[in-house]
C-alpha cells in the first residue's frame, strides 16, 4: 500500500513539475512574441488535464496578439468561470466585443446615406409625401395637356425622379417591416 502511495505521490510531483516547466517555456516565449508555439505549449498543458484560469487567460492574450479576437473571447470567458473576480479577463473580453465590431466590413457611402435618408420620417409619412407628389405631377399634366399651361419640362422630371425616390424608401421600409416582423414570428413560433 505504502509502494502504490509513493508511486502516485510520485507520478502526481513529476506531472506538476513538467506542467511547471511547460509553464515557464510558454512564458519565455512569449516574451519573445512566438505567440503560436505559446498557444500549443497551453494547449498541451490543457491535455494533460491540468486547466486553470491562468491557462485559459495567457491563452486569451495569446489569441488576442495574433488578432483572433472571438477565439481570444472565448478562453477570457472560459477563465471568468473559474475566476470570476479576474477584473482583467471582464475588461479583456469589453476590448475583444470593440475589435470584433470593429473588424466588420465598411458600408459604402450611399448605403450609409440612404439609411439615413429613409429614417428621417415614419413609412405612414413617406406614405403621405408620396401621395402628394403623384397628386401635384397628376395635377401639372392636366395643366399642361388640357388648359394648354407652359409648365418647364424641367419640372416634370423633378417630380418623377422625386415620385421614384418616394417611392423606393416606401418599398424599401415596407420590406424591412416585413422582414423584423417575420422574424418576430418566427423567434415567437420557436419560443412556443
Amino acid at each position: 500500500m505504502k509502494k502504490g502511495i509513493t508511486y502516485l505521490f510520485l507520478v502526481f510531483s513529476f506531472h506538476s513539475f513538467s506542467a511547471e516547466k511547460i509553464f515557464e517555456k510558454a512564458d519565455s516565449l512569449y516574451q519573445l512574441s512566438d505567440y503560436q508555439t505559446v498557444i500549443d505549449q497551453y494547449n498541451f498543458v490543457l491535455e494533460k488535464g491540468l486547466e486553470s484560469s491562468s491557462v485559459y487567460y495567457n491563452l486569451g492574450v495569446c489569441y488576442f496578439q495574433l488578432e483572433k479576437y472571438e477565439k481570444s473571447k472565448n478562453y477570457f470567458n472560459k477563465c471568468l468561470i473559474l475566476n470570476p473576480e479576474n477584473t482583467k479577463c471582464k475588461e479583456n473580453i469589453k476590448l475583444c466585443k470593440l475589435k470584433v465590431l470593429k473588424k466588420d466590413s465598411p458600408e459604402f457611402f450611399y448605403k450609409t446615406w440612404w439609411k439615413n435618408y429613409s429614417n428621417l420620417l415614419k413609412i405612414n409619412n413617406w406614405y403621405l409625401l408620396s401621395l402628394f407628389s403623384i397628386i401635384t405631377l397628376l395635377i401639372l399634366t392636366f395643366l399642361s395637356t388640357v388648359k394648354k399651361k407652359i409648365i418647364s419640362k424641367y419640372l416634370f422630371v423633378v417630380l418623377l425622379i422625386v415620385n421614384l425616390l418616394f417611392y423606393l424608401t416606401t418599398q424599401g421600409k415596407e420590406k424591412k417591416n416585413k422582414r423584423i416582423f417575420n422574424q418576430d414570428l418566427q423567434n415567437i413560433s420557436i419560443n412556443k
